[in-house]
């Protein structure tokens, strides 16, 4: 069974957008909606210089959906083995299924590459 944090997918997403890994303080008071409330700009800027398609940043992120995950104080762990039993037979793992959407997301042009 592989355990799934915030902690690991911080250090994962540092190694899919190749940008220098920071250690997620679960504890902080981080808040990426106030400090991302003002970057609508520069996205439009990335858009521009890039020629990414033409996007506004909240179509491509949920920065409210991120705070809540980001701050989730209870600690969840699930297991696939008895979904089979329920009818569900597929899986999907986690971060495969990230760089997958990532890629796909770098050949629409939506966001930037490395």
């Amino acid at each position: 069974m592989e355990i799934f944090s915030c902690g690991r997918l911080w250090r994962f997403l540092s190694n899919v957008f190749d940008v220098e890994y920071e250690p997620y303080d679960e504890e902080s008071e981080f808040d990426i909606v106030r400090v991302m409330k003002y970057k609508e700009r520069v996205w439009d800027e990335i858009v521009e210089e890039i020629e990414l398609e033409k996007t506004k940043m909240g179509e491509i992120a949920s920065l409210e959906v991120l705070n809540v995950v980001l701050h989730f104080e209870l600690q969840h762990v699930c297991s696939m083995n008895t979904s089979p039993e329920y009818g569900f037979f597929g899986y999907v793992d986690t971060f495969r299924s990230i760089c997958l959407w990532v890629d796909r997301h770098r050949e629409m042009k939506i966001i930037p590459t490395i």
